[in-house]
This record gives structure tokens, C-alpha cells and sequence, in this order.
């Protein structure tokens, strides 16, 4: 990225530090730091605290000790005397619906000097792909929206470990990687399977055995996504994704299933899950997924943006508690014209309707 942006920012960020503010970093911006790329950003996206924001006063003094004058427009936006760097300040609220979690959240990239965090590239791509559909943002902005996606795919799937490669050496997750499933991985993954699982109240006994049906079957000809946790050649999670259908379906929108997801009990507690089902979700997207859907617990899952089925007309064609079924979007209306009866794979041996 250019240097003398970049110091400049710094500079900019260290006088928000004085005033006890951490801002995260969005948009172009963000991919620029997080990639090292010169995507000629010169504006950069600062999300703050609604309480932050509120005290506009506040954040004029501390942008005009550094050079930055506010524009004449209702937001928060100021540029320097040359306009080489402008900044726009947004308040959390409005960036997580379009994220679909709160903010920070468990896996944003934090910097220490001075101190700011930045949307990790799974953030950014469902904050550029809902922006993308936006009727009122302008044809130049959109525009800007899709060359970042096209970006951030190019780059693909191994882009969304660069921030775990810059986390500091504390990071609970700097020596994990996470992999497509190998041949020589499956008996560990029985092995997690079974550990993960022998103690919880809610297993059927049976999720070694359906991970194995999954894989054999190729569910509605789709073969299955599977990727591990790794560190080094221990296996240390799982999860799987598997395709499934809709019975009104009038996009052909590609829809599937997430999980099992698994970690192994002596690995729990350091966000292993939560890593697992964000790499999942990308790979789904860049293999042309468009919903996906999950059992589980609804506070879990919130935290990932899936919703009760029922709020999209997507019902499960089995018997279940209506708020352990949620489906989640992973481009912007995907499900528009997409509801109906969700059948999962015949390998989970549902009794379905």
C-alpha cells in the first residue's frame, strides 16, 4: 500500500488513541492492510462505537490536531489538506446487519501502535457484497464494490488466513491452519467425531456414520466440502458441507447444509468452531452455494448471521423445534425467490416428508 497514505493514517490513529478511541478499519482500506496490496484507497472507512460517534465535536478537535478538515455533508467524512486521504466514520450499528455479527467479534485483526482493528475478509466480503445491492448507493461506488469482490476472489481462499498470519504470537490460533480433508485424514476425523460427541445430550449416536454416508453418497450429485483444523499433522476440528434442495426454488439458487461441525474437546474454548464454519461458509460461496442451512442452538448461530428458516418461508421437511432450523444468506437475496420445503440429503436418514 502507499507509504505516505498509510503513515498518515497512523498519525491519524494515534490521536484517536489520545482520545481513547479504537476505530476498525473497513472498506478498501482494509484489504490494503490486510493484504499489503496498493488498491489506490484513498478513502478509509472507520467504524467506531454509536456512543464514539455521537460526540462529533470530539472527533472534529482530535481530526483537525492532525490536518484533517470536515466536508460540508451531513456524515462524518474529512480530508486532509490534499486531499492524497479522506476519512469516513460509521457507527457499529450500521455496519453489523450488513456483516452479520457484532462487532469487534472474536477474529478481527487487531494492531497494537498505534491501536486499531480491521474487518477481518470474511466481514469484508459480505459487508461489499450487500453494499453491491443497494439500490441507492451510486454506479461508481458499486462498481468499486465489485472490483474488490472480484479481488478478493482472485486472491481466494487462502487470502482469508492473512490475517491470522499477522495476529501476534499470543494468538490462540497463529499455529492452526485449515485444509481441504486428505485420505489420510479420515480416521482422525472418526476418531474427533466420536470424542466430540460422546458426551453431549443433544448426539444421536450416529454422526460418525452419517459423516461417512455424506461422504460416500455425493448428495444430489454434489460432492461433499469437508476441511480439517490443522496444527502441524494433528487434526484438531472438522466440518462439513453438504448439498441439499428446496422445493420452490425459482432461482436455482445452490443450497446446502452445515455440519456436523466438530472440534476436539481438548481444543475447545479457542474459537476452533467458529473459525471452522466462517472457512466453510467461503468455500461454499466460491464453489456457488447460495443458502446454507443449520441445526443447532440459536445463540450459536446468530453470532454467524443465520436466521430462523421461517423468517425467509423455508420450512424443514421434518419434524423439529422451529427455532433450531436457520438458513443464512451468503450473497444478498439469495432466498428472494427461494422458499418452500428444505430437504436435507437422504444420507441423513430423516424421516422427511
Amino acid at each position: 500500500m502507499d507509504v505516505k497514505r498509510y503513515t498518515q493514517f497512523e498519525q491519524l490513529v494515534r490521536s484517536l488513541n489520545e482520545a481513547n478511541v479504537t476505530p476498525i478499519v473497513s472498506g478498501g482500506f482494509a484489504l490494503e492492510i490486510l493484504s499489503g496490496y496498493d488498491l489506490d484507497s484513498k478513502l478509509a472507512p472507520l467504524i467506531l462505537d454509536d456512543d464514539v460517534i455521537s460526540n462529533e465535536l470530539m472527533i472534529e478537535s482530535v481530526m483537525r490536531t492532525v490536518g484533517f478538515e470536515r466536508l460540508d455533508m451531513p456524515e462524518l467524512v474529512f480530508s486532509n489538506a490534499d486531499d492524497s486521504l479522506s476519512v469516513a466514520f460509521m457507527p457499529q450499528s450500521a455496519v453489523e446487519p450488513l456483516i452479520g455479527h457484532k462487532l469487534p467479534g472474536q477474529f478481527i485483526f487487531t494492531h497494537t501502535e498505534p491501536e486499531f482493528q480491521v474487518l477481518t475478509t470474511y466481514d469484508l466480503y459480505n459487508l461489499f457484497g450487500h453494499l453491491i445491492g443497494d439500490p441507492d448507493r451510486s454506479e461508481k461506488l458499486r462498481h468499486g464494490d465489485a472490483q474488490k469482490l472480484r479481488f478478493m476472489k482472485q486472491l481466494g481462499y487462502i487470502f482469508d488466513r492473512f490475517p491470522m498470519r499477522q495476529m501476534n504470537e499470543t494468538h490462540p490460533l497463529l499455529d492452526v491452519t485449515f485444509e481441504f480433508l486428505g485420505d489420510k485424514d479420515f480416521d482422525q476425523v472418526d476418531k474427533i467425531i466420536r470424542s466430540a460427541f460422546d458426551d453431549a445430550n443433544y448426539s444421536t449416536g450416529e454422526e460418525e456414520q452419517l459423516v461417512r454416508r455424506l461422504r460416500a453418497g455425493n448428495p444430489f450429485g454434489r460432492k461433499p466440502i469437508e476441511i480439517v483444523a490443522k496444527r502441524g499433522d494433528e487434526i484438531l476440528g472438522y466440518v462439513i458441507v453438504s448439498a441439499a434442495t428446496v422445493s420452490d426454488n425459482r432461482t436455482g439458487t445452490a443450497v446446502g447444509v452445515v455440519g456436523p461441525v466438530v472440534v476436539d474437546p481438548l481444543h475447545r474454548g479457542r474459537g476452533l468452531g467458529w473459525r471452522l464454519v466462517e472457512e466453510a461458509e467461503i468455500v461454499a460461496r466460491f464453489a456457488g452455494y447460495g443458502v446454507l442451512a443449520a441445526i443447532g442452538w440459536p445463540g450459536y448461530l446468530n453470532q454467524f448471521g443465520y436466521i430462523r428458516s421461517t423468517e425467509f418461508g423455508v420450512k424443514p421437511a421434518f419434524e423439529i423445534t422451529p427455532e433450531f432450523f436457520m438458513v443464512k444468506e451468503l450473497y444478498p437475496s439469495a432466498l428472494l425467490r427461494t422458499n418452500g420445503t428444505f430437504r436435507f440429503p437422504d444420507e441423513w436418514q430423516y424421516d422427511q416428508e
